[in-house]
């Protein structure tokens, strides 16, 4: 699939979130130059908008097997490539960004979640204290005291796994 199938593809799973598309990496092109190295190295250099310039090459075996406007495609080909690790760099770091000053990072999700899943295992738990209900079956109270295990069980998941990540974190300070 090349790019444009790509999108297309996107787009009709009608996926919305951030991404990159070809036309975003083209138009940071403001120009580009070819230079023929040795009869068999083609180096292109893109300038992009905010002046930083990117370099990409092809080269053949045997001068024999040289043809300029397929090195040239190659070359472009090969720095238009680097655009989109740049670009997409810049993305997710923008997205992270946000979501910095939103204040939800990884970990903080991870403590949302924690909170409520505590907050359902409580109320559960406090619930079935209080003896079975005369309108709930023997059945659906076999089954809430599987719910109770299973949400206990999903605490102590999201508990393990903030605890690793504020472990690697106080390890890092």
């Amino acid at each position: 699939m090349n790019e444009q199938e790509i999108e297309q593809r996107l787009q009709e799973l009608q996926r919305t979130a951030p991404r990159l598309s070809p036309e975003q990496i083209d138009e940071k092109i403001v120009k580009k130059a070819f230079h023929v190295l040795g009869g068999k190295l083609t180096i292109c250099v893109l300038t992009l908008k905010n002046g930083f310039e990117i370099v990409g090459e092809s080269a053949c075996a045997h001068p024999d097997n040289f043809v300029q406007e397929l090195g040239e495609q190659a070359a472009f080909e090969n720095a238009r490539r680097q655009i989109w690790k740049l670009e997409g760099y810049l993305l997710c770091q923008k997205l992270y960004e946000q979501a910095l000053e939103d204040g939800k990072t990884f970990l903080d999700r991870l403590y949302e979640e924690l909170a409520q899943q505590v907050e359902r295992r409580d109320k559960l738990h406090a619930f079935m204290l209080k003896g079975k209900p005369d309108d709930v079956t023997e059945v659906e109270w076999f089954q809430m005291a599987d719910q109770l295990d299973v949400l206990a069980d999903y605490v102590d998941i999201l508990e393990t796994r903030i605890a690793i990540h504020t472990k690697s974190d106080e390890e890092e300070e």
